[in-house]
């Protein structure tokens, strides 16, 4: 199931990252070139998170919450 706002995901994504081992965690990111979306999933293989866009903000949103949990590391 694909959660719909941003935010939304984000507060998941940090929630799931408080409960779980950094090192069970796994980001995927899909893109399909035909419809133009960009599919991001987050898991630890207990809890599944997914979130679908096709708008360039978000990518940037993406881009800026990776490089937060890049500097926690």
């Amino acid at each position: 199931m694909f959660i719909k706002n941003w935010d939304d995901f984000k507060h998941s994504v940090a929630k799931l990252q408080e409960t779980t081992d950094p090192n069970r965690i796994r980001f995927n990111f899909k893109y399909e070139h035909k419809k133009g979306k960009l599919i991001i999933t987050v898991t630890d293989d207990n809890v599944r998170l997914q979130f679908k866009t096709d708008q360039q903000q978000d990518v940037k949103r993406l881009e800026k919450m990776l490089a937060e949990n890049m500097q926690e590391i």
